[in-house]
């Protein structure tokens, strides 16, 4: 079975040496409100996946969902399904002002643009297609068919 990397790892990986600079915008809201907004988000699809565990190995395509954090500062989440992988981790930091926030995420390149296509936006439509793939995996999941 595929381990995970640990978040460390990751964050190292993606913040090397000669990589591009990852995109950031800033935010205006509070470092802390805006983690814990998108650590619930995320933490609520994968309660929802914890607990139909079974359901979703079993649906017509299996979905894996899973997510890393390191309180405050990072959010890492990784869906699979129909043998494509997407992966995007958030990064956060206080901003230039107080009750500012500066985000940077590496969210993939096709990343839904539902809620508009500044950097904050595709973090947040990326997490919620996440979701609704993850209900739409359940809400079709008939061993029956």
């Amino acid at each position: 079975m595929y381990r995970f990397v640990p978040a460390a790892l990751i964050a190292a990986a993606l913040g090397g040496c000669g990589q591009r600079p990852l995109p950031q915008q800033v935010v205006d809201r509070d470092p802390v409100l805006l983690y814990n907004a998108l650590s619930n988000a995320v933490g609520e699809i994968q309660s929802k996946v914890s607990a139909n565990k079974d359901e979703m190995a079993r649906a017509r395509v299996p979905v894996q969902f899973s997510s890393d954090k390191v309180d405050g500062k990072m959010i890492h989440v990784r869906i699979a399904a129909a043998g494509m992988v997407r992966e995007m981790t958030v990064w956060i930091e206080p901003g230039p002002n107080p009750g500012q926030t500066l985000l940077k995420a590496q969210v993939p390149s096709d990343a839904p643009t539902s809620n508009g296509t500044d950097l904050f936006s595709r973090v947040k439509s990326t997490i919620a297609a996440d979701g609704a793939l993850v209900d739409e995996v359940l809400r079709n999941n008939d061993p029956t068919s």
